[in-house]
């Protein structure tokens, strides 16, 4: 079975990989972000209000994308968001841990923007520049990507906190996936394809 994956071709590997580091910070701003906030002292609601405006960038962001892409490279936005999801990530961190209601708002939006920039345009890229052979198995390995950096970064939390939990605190797990988030960037520099 494994062997079919194997066959899948090299860019589209690095994508996926790529795709992996930004789903690491996104899978730690759906972990732990809440815990954080609420340990600074935001209440219930508020947080609900800022969580909020990521799902509303992806809203609104999302449907004129998918027009907005056809018949146009996608390589530059996997660029935009592999540049602009850890930069948008630790303003937003900044914004919440200083109580700045409005950056927060502003960034955490512009942060599900720049992720669904990635996420949106993924499937299509494949479907052009995939071999019919090994279509398939790059929308799964593509599809399972999520689950699996959800659970290293769950797995990692939960070491780091083992190691030492007063230094591993939630704010700096978020820091360290942020930046994990950055080798997204340098994984797609690496990526070499004439696209289609």
């Amino acid at each position: 079975m494994f062997k079919r994956y194997k066959q899948i071709e090299k860019p589209i590997v690095g994508l996926i990989v790529a795709e992996f580091f930004l789903q690491l910070l996104n899978a730690a701003y759906l972990l732990i972000l809440n815990i954080y906030m609420t340990k600074i002292g935001y209440t219930d609601p508020e947080i609900a209000s800022i969580i909020s405006y990521r799902f509303l960038g992806v809203m609104l962001f999302a449907l004129p994308l998918g027009l907005f892409i056809k018949h146009r490279k996608l390589i530059p936005f996997f660029y935009y968001s592999t540049i602009t999801c850890p930069v948008f990530g630790l303003i937003t961190l900044f914004g919440i841990e200083n109580h700045m209601t409005f950056i927060s708002n502003v960034s955490i939006l512009a942060w599900g923007i720049s992720l669904t920039c990635f996420n949106v345009t993924m499937l299509p890229f494949i479907m052009r520049n995939a071999n019919k052979e090994t279509q398939s198995e790059a929308i799964a390995l593509n599809y399972a990507v999520w689950s699996f950096g959800t659970i290293i970064s769950g797995f990692m939390f939960y070491m780091l906190t083992l190691v030492n939990p007063v230094l591993f605190d939630e704010k700096l797990l978020l820091k360290i996936t942020t930046l994990l988030g950055v080798f997204a960037f340098f994984i797609l520099l690496s990526v070499r394809i004439r696209e289609k």
